[in-house]
C-alpha cells in the first residue's frame, strides 16, 4: 500500500484479509530521504481461487471490502529442459502459478519422554535414526547438513555426534523445555540448499572438538617429565615413555570449571581412543572414576582410596580402541551420586558409587608400567543430567512443502523461489514420455502430461543439429 502521506504510516491495530483467510501480518518501509512509508502486507492464498475479496479493518472494527482479486487455481505451465538421461540428475525449472512457498522436503515427529520427577530445561537429548536409508533414496544430503530440529516455539540448537550415512546416526538436540511425561519435537530433511548447523558449542554448556589446533584457554595444561599434551589431528593427544622410576604416575590436564556455570547435576562425555598402551593402564574422564587394571573380560570401573575400589566393569576389552564414548552423571546435594555409561547406552549403568565427594573436570592417563604411550580425547562436552536420561523415538515420515513428481518418482532437492518458479532435480527413470505433476500440500494438484522425455537419444521426430563452432 503506497501513496501514504507524507509523514504517515499505517496504524498498528491495521489488519488486511484474502476472503475468510487469516489477518496478515503488516509492516511500514519508510524512505527516510522522501518522507513516505510503504505498507507492505503477506497476505496468504492457501485453499483460495477464483475471484476473492480483499478486506481491511482498524482494531475491533468492521471488515470493509476494498477491492477483489482474482485467484487462478496451481496451473504448471513449464517446464525446462524438459529431457534427461534415464540416470537423471538434471535440475529443472518449472513454471506456473500458486506453486507453495513454503519449506520442502521431509518431516518426522520425535516424541521425548521424561520419566523424571520434575521438568527438564535446556536439556539436550540424544536422537539415534536411520539417515542411511534418506541418503540412498535422495532424500538428505550425503553429509547430513540439511537436518534441522524444531518444536512448537522454533528451531533448536544440535550437535551432530557421529554415524552420518549410517542405520544408527546419533544427533543431541537441546530442547528448552521437556515437562514430566511426553513432549514432541520435529526433525526435517530434504533441502538441499541448506548446509550444517550443527554445533556442540551452542548444545552443550561446554564442548570442545580440538578442531582450531590451539589448546582453549578453559584447559590447563601442565608440563610432564615424561608426556607431552598437544592439540592436534582434531584431537588432544598425550604422547610419552615412561621409566622405572615414574612408570606409576600420570599424564594429566584440567579443566578450569571455575571459569563454568555449571549446575548440581551434570554430566561429562568424552571420546577416548588409545593407540598405543600398555594393557594395565588407568584413565581418568572427568570425575574420580578411572578405567583402570586389565582387559581381560573387560576393564575396572574404579576409584583410588588408599587402594583401588573397583565398582564396575567397563565393556572394554582391548588395550587399544577407537572412539570409545564413556559418559559420566553426577546426581545429589547431600548425597552425590555417580553413575558410568558407555557408547551412549545412556540408561545402562555400569558403576554407580557414592563413596566419593566428586573432584570434577580432571583426565589423565597412566601405563602403570614402563611403557610409551599415544592416548587421544575427543568431543568433550558438559551438559545438564538427569536420570533416568529422556528417551527418544522417531515417528513416521510426512512430506512437506510442494511436491514435484516426474511419472510416480519424487522430485529431488525441490527449491520453490516464489509462487511461480521452483526448481529440482530429477530422479533416473525408464525411457519414454513421462508426466510432470505439481502438488501443493492442500492437495491441489495440476499435471503436464507427458512433458518430459527420458532417454538417451532424443525423442522420436526430434533432431539434432550440430553446428561446428569456429574461433578466428
Amino acid at each position: 500500500m503506497s501513496n501514504l502521506p507524507i509523514g504517515r504510516k499505517l496504524p498498528l491495530d491495521f489488519a488486511i484479509r484474502l476472503g475468510d483467510g487469516t489477518p496478515a501480518a503488516c509492516a511500514n518501509r519508510t524512505d527516510y530521504t522522501t518522507h513516505t512509508t510503504t505498507g507492505e502486507c503477506t497476505v496468504s492464498t492457501a485453499g483460495q481461487t477464483g475471484v476473492q475479496p480483499v478486506a481491511i479493518r482498524l482494531g475491533s472494527g468492521d471488515w470493509r471490502t476494498v477491492t477483489t482479486v482474482d485467484l487462478p487455481p496451481l496451473d504448471l505451465t513449464q517446464i525446462n529442459p524438459s529431457g534427461s538421461f534415464t540416470s537423471g540428475g538434471a535440475q529443472v525449472t518449472l513454471r506456473g502459478w500458486r506453486f507453495a512457498t513454503d519449506d520442502t522436503g521431509y518431516a518426522r515427529p520425535i516424541t521425548v519422554t521424561n520419566t523424571t520427577t520434575a521438568p527438564l530445561y535446556n536439556y539436550p537429548v540424544q536422537v539415534t535414526f536411520d539417515t542411511a536409508a534418506l541418503i540412498a533414496a535422495g532424500k538428505l544430503r550425503p553429509d547430513c547438513g540439511d537436518l534441522r530440529f524444531a518444536d512448537a516455539f522454533g528451531s533448536l540448537d544440535y550437535w551432530l555426534e557421529s554415524g552420518c550415512n549410517t542405520a544408527t546416526t546419533r544427533v543431541w538436540v537441546k530442547v528448552p523445555h521437556l515437562p514430566v511425561g511426553t513432549s514432541a519435537i520435529t526433525v526435517t530433511y530434504g533441502n538441499a540448499l541448506r548446509t550444517s548447523a550443527s554445533s556442540g558449542a551452542d548444545t552443550f554448556l561446554f564442548f570442545d572438538d580440538f578442531q582450531d589446533g590451539v589448546i582453549s584457554p578453559f584447559w590447563n595444561i601442565p608440563s610432564g617429565s615424561f608426556y607431552t599434551i598437544t592439540e592436534t589431528g582434531g584431537q588432544l593427544r598425550l604422547t610419552g615413555q615412561t621409566t622405572a622410576a615414574n612408570q606409576y604416575n600420570i599424564a594429566g590436564f584440567s579443566l578450569h570449571t571455575w571459569k563454568l556455570t555449571l549446575p548440581q547435576d551434570v554430566a561429562f562425555d568424552t571420546e577416548l581412543s588409545i593407540v598405543t598402551s600398555p594393557d594395565g593402564f588407568k584413565a581418568g574422564l572427568g570425575t574420580m572414576l578411572n578405567l583402570q587394571g586389565p582387559v581381560t573380560g573387560g576393564k575396572n570401573i574404579a576409584f583410588w582410596q588408599s587402594d583401588w575400589q573397583m565398582v564396575g566393569k567397563s565393556t572394554v576389552t582391548s588395550d587399544v580402541f577407537n572412539r570409545h564414548t564413556f559418559s559420566i552423571g553426577l546426581t545429589g546435594s547431600t548425597t552425590r551420586t555417580l553413575r558410568w555409561r558407555e557408547e551412549s547406552n545412556l540408561n545402562t549403568v555400569l558403576a554407580t558409587t557414592d563413596t566419593l565427594t566428586p573432584t570434577l573436570g580432571f583426565f589423565s592417563y597412566g601405563p602403570d608400567t614402563v611403557a610409551s604411550f599415544d592416548v587421544r580425547f575427543d568431543n568433550v562436552r558438559i551438559r545438564p543430567f538427569a536420570f533416568p536420561e529422556p528417551q527418544t523415538a522417531v515417528g513416521a515420515e510426512q512430506v512437506i512443502g510442494v511436491r514435484v513428481l516426474i511419472g510416480d518418482t519424487p522430485c529431488r532437492n525441490i527449491v520453490p523461489v516464489n509462487e511461480t518458479l521452483l526448481y529440482c532435480t530429477v530422479p533416473p527413470h525408464a525411457p519414454g514420455w513421462i508426466d510432470v505433476t505439481v502438488i501443493n500440500p492442500d492437495g491441489e494438484r495440476d499435471t503436464l502430461v507427458e512433458s518430459f522425455w527420458y532417454g538417451d537419444q532424443p525423442p522420436p521426430g526430434v533432431h539434432l543439429l550440430y553446428i561446428p563452432a569456429v574461433q578466428r
